[in-house]
């Protein structure tokens, strides 16, 4: 009687265990692998001193990215693909790079097993005008179910 109550016990912790591994969130770097299309993409630009403008990005409609589970990606846009490799970085920073040059950087905002956001912000002074600009892009992507 007690090997049978051991020997399920041993059963029922084996079958828990299951669930939590096949049962368990997807990792981003899981929810990423797909094919995205740019729905949207804006530019934020913050002047000091001085104002704030945002502006729709025209021209980026229908750009498409594939990410694949061995960190392979091809983008293409307006006809153009691109192949280059993408990667993880803490604080959920999605990497592309070329060989062993980082060529863009991106903070993902907000990813589902729909939607991925995605921005890229930067600061520079205008030494010209004497003003600080702050330049934030924002793009919007939707993955399409297979």
């Amino acid at each position: 009687m007690r090997n049978c109550v051991k020997m399920l016990s041993m059963t029922l912790l084996a079958v828990s265990m299951g669930c939590l591994a096949a049962c368990s969130e997807p990792t981003d770097a899981e929810l990423l692998v797909g094919h995205w299309t740019l729905e949207g993409a804006t530019e934020t630009v913050s002047r000091t001193p001085g104002g704030t403008e945002v502006n729709d990005l025209p021209g980026f409609e229908g750009q498409t990215m594939d990410l694949y589970a061995d960190n392979v990606c091809c983008r293409v846009d307006r006809g153009d693909s691109t192949l280059c490799r993408w990667f993880l970085a803490e604080g959920r920073q999605l990497l592309f790079s070329n060989g062993e040059t980082v060529t863009e950087d991106y903070q993902i905002d907000d990813l589902t097993d729909e939607r991925l956001a995605l921005s890229h912000a930067y600061i520079y002074h205008d030494s010209l005008a004497d003003t600080r600009v702050q330049c934030l892009y924002q793009y919007e992507y939707t993955k399409t179910k297979n």
